[in-house]
Formats: structure tokens, C-alpha cells, sequence
């Protein structure tokens, strides 16, 4: 006697094809402007940014910030195929914990898609006291 084994995949099954990743998109930072700062009687704030998972300018290492000051930023890039989440930071000495200036989250598709082609975006964090202005590109991956 012959048994003839039959595997049937559930319809729930996707499978996805090596192009998936072509359809994720890059979030690129250009530039970081101090608005306001957070440390005003100092006149200088340290702050740090978090994209996706990538620190700028590092994960222990914050950049000093005077009023109305613009940092070029040249080392960070995520990669996400729906949206990113961005957390910029100002840094305090220990045993004083880091404040936590916003959370915002950039979302692609919509009118503009960067599968389509890539384009700039401004974010503002603002923490009612501090404010910070972030561009960056978002493009295809």
C-alpha cells in the first residue's frame, strides 16, 4: 500500500517576494535648527536624536546647540516601509535624567509617495519650551 502525503498551504499564507524591500522607503536628515532653546539661562542646550533605531550624534554623545543654531546631519539613515518614529532629546548631566523635547512620526505614502520620488520634509519638536526644527529627505530605499 502507497500513502500519498498531500500538503495544503493555508490561504492565509503569504509569501513575500524578494522585491518587498524595494517598496521601503529612506529617511535621511539634512540639518537640525535650535528655535528655541530648553536651557535658556545657559544659552546652549545639548540634544540628542533618535531616527528608527539610529542615534545622532551618537548614542552617548550629544551636540551643543546655541539659539537659532543649524547642525549639518550627515551620518543617520533609517530605512521603514510604513513610518518612522523621531525622538529628539536634550541632554542632562547625571544623576538629573535627559528630558524628552517630542516624539513625532513620519508616515509614508499619502499624495506624495517617496516610491514615487523623493521629497523633503520639516518636522518641529516642541516641548512648549524648547523648539527644534528637522529636515530631511525621504526617498526610496
Amino acid at each position: 500500500m502507497t500513502t500519498i502525503l498531500i500538503v495544503i498551504a493555508p490561504a492565509s499564507l503569504a509569501i513575500t517576494p524578494a522585491s518587498a524591500a524595494a517598496d521601503a522607503c529612506r529617511f535621511v536628515p539634512d540639518s537640525l535648527t535650535a528655535v528655541d532653546l530648553q536651557e535658556d539661562a545657559e544659552e546652549q542646550d545639548e540634544v540628542f536624536l533618535k531616527v528608527g533605531g539610529d542615534w545622532w550624534p551618537s548614542y552617548l554623545t550629544s551636540a551643543t546647540f546655541a539659539l537659532g543654531q543649524t547642525r549639518g546631519i550627515g551620518t543617520v539613515s533609517e530605512e521603514f516601509t510604513d513610518r518612522i518614529r523621531l525622538e529628539l532629546w536634550e541632554d542632562d548631566t547625571w544623576p538629573n535624567g535627559n528630558d524628552l523635547i517630542d516624539v513625532r512620526y513620519v508616515s509614508e505614502g499619502g499624495a506624495v509617495s517617496c516610491r514615487n520620488q523623493p521629497f523633503s520634509v520639516s518636522v518641529g519638536f516642541t516641548d512648549g519650551d524648547a523648539h527644534y526644527l528637522l529636515r530631511a529627505v525621504v526617498g526610496p530605499a
